[in-house]
């Protein structure tokens, strides 16, 4: 399985059809702002990656990129989202597709050097989280905390915290058994005369 990053072609139809807003019913946060830049999300209905919200196996990592299983949320409604109960892949769908229609006859027409800007981000973005992931930890195996994106940031913190209390614990026993070992250390060298000054 490989994350791909969406197509071109997949992208501007996806931001043609969106009228330039959240897809989430009742918002009309923007996608692109007037300098052009991304401060919405592009997001995947059932996930791009094992793990992710709404994850199906039976999809190919062609599926996974397709105008089909894409829509345009701001980072809140992407957030609340994620709730796969509230939200299951049919309710996500029938978003998309009223949301579509309401724009059907105001197509949002994006710059072709910011679609283009976008894909990069997109890539870099994920190039920079595989190496992260692959390459950067280098702590032993019951430390290693993987980065994954398709949770939100309240369960990134959440893990983090889990990790931080572990290595907490084990420091504690650790400091436990250097003192114990200093103790009977000391205790054996006081027996054998040695002179501990």
């Amino acid at each position: 399985m490989t994350r791909l990053t969406p197509k071109q072609d997949t992208l501007r139809a996806l931001f043609a059809k969106s009228g330039n807003q959240c897809a989430f019913p009742g918002c009309n946060h923007r996608i692109i702002n007037g300098k052009n830049q991304l401060i919405g999300e592009v997001c995947h209905i059932e996930a791009a990656e094992i793990g992710g919200e709404r994850y199906n196996p039976n999809q190919s990592d062609e599926d996974r990129r397709d105008y089909s299983n894409l829509i345009l949320l701001c980072h809140e409604h992407h957030v609340e989202t994620n709730d796969v109960n509230e939200f299951p892949v049919s309710k996500l769908k029938e978003m998309k597709r009223l949301h579509e229609e309401k724009f059907a006859k105001e197509s949002f027409n994006i710059n072709e050097e910011t679609l283009k800007s976008i894909m990069l981000q997109i890539n870099d973005y994920w190039q920079n989280i595989d190496f992260l992931n692959k390459y950067k930890h280098t702590a032993p195996e019951e430390f290693r905390m993987p980065v994954d994106v398709s949770k939100d940031y309240l369960e990134l913190a959440d893990s983090i915290i889990e990790n931080i209390t572990t290595l907490s614990q084990m420091l504690s026993e650790l400091g436990e058994f250097t003192d114990n070992l200093w103790n009977n250390l000391t205790e054996y060298l006081k027996q054998h005369g040695v002179d501990l000054s």
